[in-house]
């Protein structure tokens, strides 16, 4: 297999890497019991995972904010969910698969451009 040829196929595997992720997410998310309809567009938001993404920071002196943390748990989010949904907890898992997918998508994309732009100076 050429570098070209390698090139096409990691961007095509972790496209769809992406979408199949994407589509997991969505399915365990329809399966949550807490599923409701709640946002002005009508999406549909699930509580779980709100709660168990949710952050505040303190301020300080000077008025920046300091330290991050969680509002309902430890920094845990696997265990938070695990006591709330199992539903969400697969999302999340796939959420967080998910982000590495889409990395390794974006670095197939600037590969296939920087083939594009050697090739085009190769031309010159």
């Amino acid at each position: 297999m050429s570098a070209a040829e390698f090139a096409i196929f990691e961007l095509t595997r972790t496209r769809a890497e992406v979408e199949f992720l994407s589509r997991q997410i969505g399915s365990a998310l329809g399966t949550c019991h807490d599923l409701q309809m709640k946002s002005d567009d009508g999406s549909p938001i699930v509580e779980h995972l709100k709660d168990a993404y949710a952050m505040t920071s303190d301020q300080n002196e000077d008025g920046g904010s300091s330290d991050r943390y969680f509002v309902n748990h430890d920094g845990d989010v696997g265990a938070y969910l695990i006591a709330t949904c199992w539903n969400c907890l697969t999302a999340h898992h796939a959420i967080q698969d998910r982000k590495l997918a889409r990395k390794q998508y974006g670095i197939a994309k600037r590969r296939i451009a920087l083939m594009g732009t050697n090739m085009m100076k190769e031309e010159k």
